[in-house]
């Protein structure tokens, strides 16, 4: 049941790359790099017992590259009205809650899955978790010495930075230790490869990122 809610979660935001517009100077280069780590997971997926660490990391830093590449469709205007103001302040989108509902959803259930992970991952894991404090430590102080120069909107862009770590630290959390206790395979890769390669090709015919 984990390993198809998951899934479910990932072709969601694949989905979701697959239909967003990129911005008109998001280039090719930038395109170039995330479906090429996309395909490289995939690969390493196809071959996970001879590629180690490889497969893991991989498959978090493209789980967090396909949610860097969704920002379409926005929640629907109803349900963006009736949110409470400090959410609203994110401007939300569909992708943001997807992410945000496979991130608590992970951690809620990480309980259930009492194997250990290998020493690796385990440190891979370290890693990211003390990234996420050092960024969340600087942007604090960097609204505290700025927000007595300039004009902080009540800290909103401190918000919008803890949030934006928890999101993208948690997808990468998901997809290394997904990878690593077999929850996430190959195909599943390939369905986010696929979603980055579709919102290339729409975004080369219609006028988005060239």
């Amino acid at each position: 049941m984990t390993e198809f809610l998951l899934s479910l979660g990932v072709a969601a935001l694949a989905a979701c790359a697959a239909v967003t517009r990129q911005p008109a100077d998001f280039g090719l280069r930038q395109w170039l790099a995330v479906v090429v780590l996309a395909a490289a997971a995939t690969v390493c997926g196809v071959s996970q017992g001879r590629v180690g660490m490889a497969w893991p990391l991989l498959a978090g830093l493209s789980l967090a590259a396909v949610y860097r590449m969704s920002y379409d469709p926005v929640l629907p205007e109803a349900l963006a009205g009736r949110l409470p103001v400090r959410v609203a302040l994110l401007e939300p989108t569909t992708p943001m809650a997807l992410a945000g509902v496979m991130v608590i959803w992970w951690a809620l259930t990480a309980r259930r899955r009492v194997a250990p992970l290998p020493a690796a991952e385990c440190l891979a894991l370290r890693s990211l978790l003390w990234t996420v404090r050092l960024l969340i430590v600087v942007g604090a102080v960097l609204y505290l010495v700025l927000g007595t120069v300039y004009d902080l909107e009540g800290g909103v862009v401190f918000w919008k930075l803890v949030v934006s770590c928890a999101l993208y630290a948690g997808l990468m959390w998901v997809g290394i230790e997904a990878a690593a206790k077999g929850l996430l395979r190959w195909p599943v890769a390939g369905v986010m490869l696929l979603g980055l390669v579709v919102g290339f090709l729409r975004n080369l015919s219609g006028g988005g990122g060239s």
